[in-house]
C-alpha cells in the first residue's frame, strides 16, 4: 500500500494514529481532505475559483485545477482486509455533478482535464460527463413519475409550493442538459490521458506538473466552449399541469398522515361541506334569517344546523361536544 509506505517512513512523533482507520487485520490512515477548489465547486462559488486560480502560477496551475484527494477503501475478509487507493473528485466533476454550468465552462476554459476519472465511492467511477449523465438521468426519471401522477412525495416535500417545485426540477434537468452539451463538445479536443483511470497513482501529480494533458487545438476548442450558453425553454403550461398533479399528490400523501400528524384533519359530517364552501357563501348560510327548525325559535348564529342550544343535534362549532376544537384559520382561510 503505497499510502502506508510513505506513512512508515515518518516518525512516530510526526504521526496522529488517533485518526486513523483499523481494522482487525490492519490500520489505515485518513482520507486526504478535499482541497479549496473542490470545496468551492461543491458550495457554488465562482468568485473563491477565480481567486484560487489567480492565485496559482504557470507550473502550479495543472495541479491546482485538477487535484483530487486521495482515499482509501477497505473491505474486510474473514481472514486478512483488501484495500484500494482512489481519486476522488476533481472540481470539474464535482461542478459538473452539481450541474453548475458557469463554473463547468469557466474550468474548460481554464484547462481543466475533462478525460480524469474518480471514485466518489465504493464501486463508482464516474468522469465529468459520467457524472452529470448520471443526475440528468435521475431527474428525467423523477419528470416523467412527476408527469404520470406516479410520483412518491416524500415527508418534507408535503409543504412545497407545487409550482416552485416543479419549475425547480425542470430548470435543473434543463441545465443538465447544457453541461453535458458542454463536456460533450470536449471530446473533440481531448484525448483521455495516461493517468486518468480513477486507482490513485503519483503519475498524475508528476504529469501535472511536468507535461499536463491539454487540448488538441487550444484556439478551436475555446471558441468552441465559448459558443455554448445555458438557454431554457420552459414550457408554461407543461409546468403548471405536473405542478398540479403534485398538489393532488400531495394531498393524497397528507390525507394518509397519521392521527397525530399536523397534516391529519378528523373527518366530521358537517366538515366537508363548510371546507367547501366559500367564505361567502358559509357567512352568508350562518347569518340568513330562519326559525329553530326543532322549536320555531330564533337559532344560534353560528349553527350550522340553524339551530338553537336546545334543538341542535350536535356537530357544529356552536353547539358540538363531540369535535375538536377548530383554529380560526379553519373556518376563514
Amino acid at each position: 500500500d503505497s499510502l502506508l509506505q510513505e506513512t512508515t517512513k515518518m516518525s512516530d512523533s510526526e504521526v496522529n494514529y488517533e485518526e486513523w482507520y483499523h481494522t482487525r487485520f490492519g490500520f489505515y490512515p485518513p482520507d486526504e481532505t478535499e482541497s479549496a477548489i473542490v470545496n468551492a465547486a461543491k458550495r457554488g462559488d465562482l468568485q473563491k475559483i477565480k481567486e484560487i486560480i489567480s492565485n496559482s502560477d504557470g507550473k502550479r496551475k495543472a495541479g491546482v485545477l485538477n487535484h483530487a484527494n486521495r482515499w482509501t477503501e477497505v473491505q474486510e475478509k474473514s481472514c486478512y482486509d483488501k484495500s484500494w487507493e482512489w481519486f476522488g473528485g476533481t472540481a470539474l466533476i464535482t461542478a459538473a455533478r452539481n450541474g453548475n454550468f458557469e463554473i463547468v465552462k469557466f474550468l474548460l476554459l481554464e484547462g481543466a482535464d475533462p478525460t480524469l476519472s474518480s471514485c466518489p465511492s465504493d464501486d463508482e467511477y464516474e468522469t465529468a460527463l459520467e457524472a452529470v449523465q448520471n443526475r440528468a438521468k435521475f431527474g428525467n426519471q423523477k419528470l416523467e413519475k412527476l408527469k404520470a401522477g406516479a410520483y412518491k412525495v416524500e415527508e418534507f416535500e408535503l409543504d412545497h409550493d407545487p409550482l416552485k417545485f416543479v419549475e425547480g426540477i425542470f430548470k435543473k434537468v434543463n441545465t443538465y442538459g447544457q453541461v453535458i452539451k458542454l463536456l460533450q463538445e470536449t471530446e473533440k479536443y481531448w484525448e483521455s490521458a495516461s493517468y486518468a483511470h480513477a486507482s490513485f497513482s503519483k503519475e498524475r501529480s508528476k504529469a501535472f506538473a511536468a507535461n499536463p494533458n491539454a487540448p488538441t487545438n487550444l484556439e478551436e476548442y475555446k471558441k468552441a466552449i465559448e459558443l455554448i450558453s445555458c438557454e431554457s425553454n420552459l414550457d408554461p403550461y407543461l409546468v403548471q399541469g405536473v405542478a398540479a398533479k403534485f398538489s393532488e399528490l400531495q394531498k393524497k400523501k397528507k390525507s394518509l398522515q397519521p392521527p397525530n400528524s399536523k397534516y391529519h384533519q378528523p373527518q366530521i359530517p358537517w366538515m366537508s361541506s363548510v371546507q367547501s364552501q366559500k367564505k361567502s357563501n358559509l357567512v352568508a348560510s350562518m347569518s340568513k334569517p330562519s326559525n329553530c327548525s326543532g322549536c320555531g325559535k330564533a337559532p344560534a348564529k353560528e349553527c350550522v344546523n340553524h339551530s338553537c342550544a336546545g334543538c341542535c343535534k350536535g356537530s357544529c362549532p356552536r353547539h358540538g361536544t363531540d369535535m375538536p376544537v377548530m383554529h380560526n384559520s379553519f373556518w376563514w382561510d
